[in-house]
């Protein structure tokens, strides 16, 4: 055997061996939810991150488009609105925060949506699991 077929067919062994590999390489994707199963939510302290609770044990980190202002004072309410029935992406949020007193509402728009694994949800610093 020549030293170029040698070296492709150590090439091609190399690409057979790393397929099963990458196969095995877990992928995170979103999962969709009903709206009614949204529970409850909770802010990171920079106001950029959103953490929510779906049904009893399901959470989801949500990356917002920039600091949310005042996402993390008490007296917030989050206006929800949500286009159809379910929650399959970042697309499918409407978020505004309203103060209470104050009736302006300021839109916290959702970048990207990622279900969050059990250690993921464990590891949450205190007060800001949903």
């Amino acid at each position: 055997m020549s030293g170029a077929t040698l070296r492709a067919a150590l090439a091609g062994a190399a690409v057979l061996l790393a397929v099963p590999a990458a196969a095995q390489t877990p992928v995170r994707k979103n999962e969709c939810f009903f709206v009614r199963q949204f529970e409850n939510w909770k802010s990171s302290a920079d106001e950029k991150i959103m953490y929510i609770r779906v049904g009893m044990n399901k959470f989801y980190r949500l990356d917002l488009a920039s600091r949310c202002v005042d996402l993390s004072e008490p007296d917030v309410s989050l206006v929800s609105r949500f286009r159809g029935d379910s929650i399959c992406s970042a697309l499918d949020f409407d978020f505004k925060l309203r103060r209470s007193g104050i009736g302006i509402t300021t839109p916290c728009i959702v970048k990207a949506m990622t279900p969050m694994t059990p250690a993921e949800v464990a590891a949450l610093p205190k007060g800001q699991k949903p």
